[in-house]
């Protein structure tokens, strides 16, 4: 019998613990995907390329010429499409892994981020029932059906006659933040909002998550710009749609766990009230028509690209990709790079990792030093920094073809030494000859210094 149909221990810790690793498992395969994608592609070799095929099979050069540019704008609008979407999920992943971050400060104590990530991949996302491997690869028809999956909506069941372990398995989302809710507002074993009201949890209205930013705007084909978040609610009283919230009460929490269904992360499958046909409503009726959920916005990408390629004659011939898609490795390692892109490797992994450690340090720190270490450190670290190498290490060539990809390895760092003086060090191993960015420098030499504020306010340990 599944372990979901048998009684199991009431244990929230660990429940609210997983969701934040789902997070932190999922972010990395959508950033590897969104830098796969080349936004902007050539127009023009388009255009020749595809004109020279049609005449080839047979069209007149003014019906090929016609064609080309018709397809030309379909690939310009989707590859910015893609992007745009991707990207829109990825911020909003990030919003729900620190929601879940302010649940577990609120209930049980801190959260952990640093060097929870996978080791590698593919990995495995955990606790999910059946097995579901989730890999770092290029855009294309395959990841989406893996997104897809991760963001697969629930399914109503039959009453269980217990309640779900979420600690050992779940068949959606969904099925594991309405464990984490029934826990909270379970009447036999009450949680404690009192135990922890005074810790930090990162605040609302601080700007720390931009609803909407330059990344998720994508062009029409009429090339009238278009948002792929919703904005903001300033009239929600938790908070906006898309920014945090302090959790101290039930109320909270459960406001808190919205979001991340609302979003995409469990939904119900039922028609929706408008359109029958459409089977991806999100959990409510509040926000159906402001913004698609992850899953929708997932389905909709696959529908349309094999649509594209359909018409194109290419299933199975993915040749209308390369316009748009970098031929990034399938789950690299650090150690399987040549040495000179090992160190940017090594560097881009040490960013990624002490996002997560400044992230962790605001959690005992009030604001103003949390909005501090917040603004000057994840917003330069994620916005710059680290999307900087990402487009860097995906523009440097491989020996055997491609070009390589971020690997998203938790990086251990050397107590003995500041681990902000390591990363100036990765910086200045990376060759000359690859022409490293003196911007990456000088933007990680404005970073706020971890050591410094362990040592004088926390500890990591």
């Amino acid at each position: 019998m599944p372990n979901s149909l048998q009684a199991v221990p009431n244990d929230l810790k660990a429940a609210i613990q997983q969701a934040i690793e789902i997070e932190l498992s999922t972010i990395p395969i959508y950033l590897y995907t969104y830098y796969s994608i080349n936004r902007v592609p050539d127009q023009k070799k388009i255009i020749a390329d595809l004109t020279n095929r049609y005449i080839d099979a047979g069209l007149s050069t003014e019906r090929a010429a016609q064609k080309a540019q018709d397809v030309s704008v379909q690939l310009m609008v989707h590859a910015n499409k893609a992007g745009a979407t991707i990207m829109s999920v990825a911020v909003e992943e990030m919003l729900h892994m620190a929601l879940a971050c302010n649940l577990k400060r609120a209930l049980v104590g801190m959260p952990k981020l640093v060097g929870k990530s996978p080791k590698h991949y593919p990995a495995q996302l955990r606790g999910h029932l059946p097995g579901l491997e989730i890999p770092l690869r290029g855009f294309g028809l395959a990841q989406l059906e893996v997104f897809k999956q991760i963001e697969l909506p629930e399914v109503p069941q039959p009453m269980l006659k217990a309640a779900p372990d979420p600690t050992r398995d779940w068949s959606s989302l969904g099925e594991l933040y309405g464990w984490i809710s029934a826990q909270i507002t379970s009447n036999v074993t009450p949680p404690d909002f009192d135990k922890f009201k005074d810790c930090p949890q990162l605040g609302p209205n601080q700007g720390y998550y931009a609803t909407n930013n330059v990344n998720t705007l994508y062009y029409d084909k009429n090339h009238k710009p278009q948002f792929t978040n919703q904005d903001a609610d300033p009239k929600n009283p938790h908070g906006n749609v898309g920014d945090l919230i302090r959790i101290v009460d039930v109320k909270c929490a459960l406001a808190a766990i919205d979001i991340i269904v609302e979003q995409g992360e469990g939904h119900v499958e039922k028609p929706h009230a408008k359109d029958a046909a459409r089977p991806w409503q999100k959990y409510g009726d509040k926000q159906v028509d402001q913004e698609e959920s992850h899953y929708q916005k997932y389905c909709q990408l696959y529908d349309e690209l094999a649509a594209l390629l359909r018409e194109e004659g290419q299933m199975d011939d993915y040749s209308l990709l390369a316009y748009f898609v970098k031929p990034v490795p399938e789950n690299p390692t650090t150690a399987g790079y040549p040495a000179p892109i090992q160190a940017v490797s090594n560097l881009l992994n040490a960013v990624y990792t002490y996002l997560y450690m400044m992230t962790e340090a605001c959690y005992r720190q009030e604001i103003p030093k949390q909005k501090e270490i917040f603004n000057f450190g994840m917003h330069k670290g994620m916005i710059f920094i680290l999307s900087t190498l990402c487009d860097y290490i995906t523009s440097l060539p491989l020996p055997w073809g491609g070009v390589a990809g971020p690997t998203f390895e938790n990086y251990e760092f050397d107590p003995a030494t500041s681990a902000k003086s390591q990363l100036v060090a990765l910086f200045n191993k990376i060759p000359a000859s690859l022409n490293p960015s003196a911007n990456v420098l000088a933007r990680i030499q404005t970073l706020p210094d971890m050591d410094i504020v362990t040592k004088k306010v926390l500890s990591f340990a």
